[in-house]
């Protein structure tokens, strides 16, 4: 298996090459405790700017929060970005997973699953999306669906606008079997940024 391929396939499954190589985005993200991560984390939480945590950081310090914190957890760093700016310092803990999670992600979401954290989860509105839902929903069996049932999608569809083709192989998700048949029907997906005004106002009423 060549590097770049043994690199692939090992990011699919959340492996790092190395502790560098892996990390997971977060904002307003503010651990308990007194290494230097959780002090850094709390800092920039207070300022309301983004945060990249390495794979090597989370291996060296223990993430906690108080049990029942709500921590939210998006697919793409654009809702970060629009977090950052609109609603900063007050907005609530947010994780982006970039897609399929990293090493990184899963060890971060795990730290924080494991004191007590309530995961909520959003992803875009396909195929791909749904997959990284059920992975996250198996992995974290309390962890619970962010704005992610069907009536959420077929909303965002009757709005219109310039939607997605719908590509690639259907998947049931998980928490809701309705969702997959409504995607099949409208054959558009709907990407995080579509949505993006209901997704700030959840992270900013906490």
């Amino acid at each position: 298996m060549s590097g770049a391929l043994a690199a692939s396939v090992g990011a699919e499954v959340g492996v790092a090459c190395d502790p560098l190589s892996a990390d997971v985005l977060t904002l307003s993200l503010a651990p308990l405790g007194d290494d230097l991560l959780s002090r850094h984390l709390r800092e920039l939480a207070a300022e309301g700017e983004p945060r990249r945590v390495t794979l090597r950081e989370l291996m060296r310090h223990l993430v906690s929060v108080a049990p029942g914190t709500e921590v939210f957890v998006c697919e793409n760093p654009s809702v970060v970005a629009a977090a950052a700016d609109r609603i900063g310092p007050r907005c609530a803990p947010l994780v982006c997973v970039e897609g399929v999670p990293s090493s990184a992600a899963l060890r971060l979401l795990s730290a924080l699953y494991d004191s007590g954290a309530v995961l909520r989860f959003h992803v875009d509105f396909d195929w791909g999306g749904i997959r990284i839902a059920n992975l996250l929903a198996a992995r974290f069996p309390s962890a619970r669906p962010w704005r992610m049932a069907t009536a959420d999608y077929e909303r965002a569809v009757e709005r219109g606008g310039d939607l997605l083709e719908l590509s690639g192989t259907s998947v049931t998700a998980s928490w809701d079997a309705s969702l997959a048949p409504a995607l099949s029907r409208h054959r558009v997906a709907v990407p995080e940024e579509r949505v993006l005004d209901e997704l700030l106002g959840d992270l900013s009423s906490n």
